[in-house]
């Protein structure tokens, strides 16, 4: 197979891969009220943050997770013990 073959197979993915995105976006901002996210994923958000090297990325995670995730407020669902 040509490398000429194998770039254009690439830029295909690509499209794909980018297309695939933006209907996950589309998806999730028109069903966004009904999403709720569990406890332990937000654990898991907030560290990951704060293993991040200090700089611009962290401190916008960071501003970002202390304001609830907004623009797109984070839910997240009770634990009970029954």
């Amino acid at each position: 197979m040509s490398c000429e073959v194998l770039g254009r197979r690439k830029r295909f993915e690509r499209a794909d891969e980018k297309d695939a995105r933006i209907r996950v976006v589309a998806w999730l901002r028109a069903h966004e009220p009904d999403i709720a996210v569990d406890p332990v994923i937000l654990g898991e958000l907030r560290f990951g943050i704060l293993i991040l090297p200090k700089g611009r990325k962290r401190t916008a995670l960071e501003r970002w997770f202390e304001h609830g995730g907004r623009p797109s407020p984070l839910s997240a669902w009770t634990w009970t013990l029954d």
